[in-house]
């Protein structure tokens, strides 16, 4: 192991001391075995912080379920139809594959519409650009699935989110009509506006 070079001499701040290690992280379809950390993520943000274990155990097993029962339903459309229309996306650390997600989403395909849903990303890893790698991957798969556009709905309120949205082109197109509401919205008895791309 090197020395460090005083500041006033040149390549100064030069040391051979080990970079930190880099961020990866990886996108991807999550596998059914994955499908409770990805609940237990989506219950922890719907909750905020702080939670009650109990209503946190009750929510993450109605969200499971619900993410069972709608990738259930996508694989049964595809094997009706031979096209893909719903998949769930994770987002994970690259030297920690498998453990936890870090963030997720949902992709449905509607008609020739790409609907986005549950974008959440574990708070301590906010501001790394993981909603972004989820975004960029949902504009790749609406491609392959030939969608006119891709659709979501935000609170209002969720000023870091819209903020993300409108940065990558993103419009609003409208409000959520109250039937489509996700579980957050209800939750919290907001409307939600609705964007495109």
């Amino acid at each position: 192991m090197g020395t460090l070079e005083p500041p006033h001499q040149p390549g100064a701040l030069r040391s051979s001391l080990p970079a930190p290690p880099t961020r990866r992280f990886v996108v991807r379809e999550a596998k059914t075995r994955e499908l409770r950390p990805c609940a237990q993520l989506l219950a922890g943000s719907l909750l905020g912080e702080p939670w009650q274990p109990k209503i946190y155990g009750i929510l993450s097993f109605v969200v499971e379920i619900s993410l069972v029962q709608r990738m259930m339903q996508g694989a049964f459309d595809e094997g009706r139809s031979a096209t893909k229309n719903y998949q769930l996306l994770l987002v994970e650390h690259a030297d920690h594959g498998g453990r936890m997600p870090l963030a997720m989403c949902e992709l449905q395909k509607r008609g020739d519409l790409l609907h986005l849903s549950s974008v959440m990303v574990r708070p301590s890893f906010r501001r790394l650009g993981l909603a972004r790698q989820l975004l960029r991957k949902a504009r790749r798969i609406a491609r392959r699935w030939r969608c006119q556009a891709i659709q979501l709905d935000v609170d209002e309120e969720n000023l870091p989110a819209l903020r993300l949205y409108k940065s990558m082109g993103f419009r609003q197109h409208g409000w959520t009509p109250v039937c489509q509401l996700e579980l957050e919205a209800l939750l919290k008895a907001k409307p939600s506006e609705r964007y495109r791309l």
